[in-house]
């Protein structure tokens, strides 16, 4: 057997394995996760869909979040009413090279509310994916040089630069200093916040309690 025929046959396995770890994902996580974050709406009191069209995402807003990826994907959506807070919590999950191995996944909650009245920004934590976008995002980061812990861990970016500054309480930079795995966008009166990757369901009822933390945080 010639090395180019171990090399296609070597091609062929890999991809027979990428198709296994998929279809077992689509099959049996999913299908599970599905099942227990039903049980985990009904139990907050809250409705539930297995699945929602991308153009209706694209109604929620033009969020920095949404605009990555080729092909993206929104499921698991939870929504109705917390601490009288229309709400809505969702699986967000798009893939950067359109392979199953690329999946970049995130669970979002979206606040729509006349108790917002935000200027444009993003706000999370300090990674790979931050410092390309400052190279990238044509606003300015917002310094806070008297909150240290918060600018070691976070970022706060907005077309708005410093005049953002009015809007940002010192609670809300000790909140995101304690909480460096967050991440939040804002415009008008929509609110997003994220974690990327999937909450566990049994977490579900802790990070939505958090996501009104930071609701309360930013309205009035």
């Amino acid at each position: 057997m010639g090395p180019v025929i171990k090399g296609i046959i070597a091609v062929l396995i890999i991809s027979i394995g990428h198709l296994i770890v998929a279809v077992y994902y689509l099959l049996i996580y999913s299908g599970k996760r599905t099942k227990r974050l039903r049980q985990e709406a009904e139990a907050m009191g809250l409705s539930f869909t297995p699945s929602m069209d991308i153009e209706s995402l694209d109604a929620v807003g033009h969020f920095d979040l949404f605009s990555k990826g080729k092909t993206r994907q929104v499921s698991n959506v939870l929504q109705g009413r917390v601490d009288s807070v229309d709400v809505m919590m969702f699986d967000y999950k798009h893939f950067t090279h359109g392979v199953p191995g690329s999946a970049n996944k995130h669970t979002v909650v979206f606040f729509h509310s006349d108790r917002l009245k935000l200027p444009r920004f993003i706000l999370g934590p300090k990674n790979m994916g931050y410092y390309l976008g400052k190279k990238l995002f044509l606003s300015e980061d917002m310094t806070t040089p008297e909150n240290l812990a918060f600018i070691r861990g976070c970022f706060v970016r907005s077309p708005y630069g410093q005049d953002l500054r009015a809007y940002f309480s010192d609670e809300i930079f000790a909140f995101f200093s304690k909480n460096r795995g967050l991440a939040t966008e804002g415009e008008n009166n929509r609110l997003l916040l994220h974690r990327s990757r999937y909450v566990a369901p049994a977490k579900i009822p802790s990070f939505m309690d958090q996501a009104i933390k930071v609701f309360e945080l930013f309205s009035f």
